[in-house]
């Protein structure tokens, strides 16, 4: 994998930081609160994942919880750039809560989770990525 790098979160599992090896590794992030404590081969770089990549290929993409911190899913997805032989992975959760007896919709959690949503989509941002996730 020489003159290959890995783009990741920061919250991407470290096993996989340890595997890389002496591969480059490169984790994004808005804000400055990486840890200081990682392997030399691992660099990370202050940016907006939904600004336009100009940094080449990547052989693993990993983003996880991103759900209500995005605005346009497909775009993300679009101009992720893997490697032919790798593909993309995202984890993420539904801001959508429900319960098999209704039982949760009596609660404060229930109406504090629906206004979480409604300003979210207020906002531009998607709270559920689940259907642009699929391939």
């Amino acid at each position: 994998m020489a003159n290959t790098v890995k783009a990741a979160t920061p919250a991407a599992d470290s096993q996989q930081v340890l595997e890389a090896d002496d591969d480059p590794v490169v984790g994004n992030d808005l804000s400055a609160i990486q840890p200081t404590m990682i392997p030399p081969n691992v660099k990370f770089e202050i940016d907006d994942v939904e600004s336009e990549w100009t940094n080449g290929t990547f052989d693993y993409i990993h983003g996880r919880y991103l759900a209500g911190a995005l605005k346009d899913w497909l775009k993300l997805v679009r101009q992720d750039t893997p490697a032919p032989t790798a593909s993309p992975n995202y984890k993420d959760f539904d801001f959508h809560t429900f319960s098999d007896d209704d039982t949760l919709l009596a609660t404060s959690f229930h109406k504090w989770n629906q206004l979480m949503r409604k300003g979210l989509h207020k906002g531009g941002y998607e709270a559920r990525p689940d259907h642009h996730l699929e391939r």
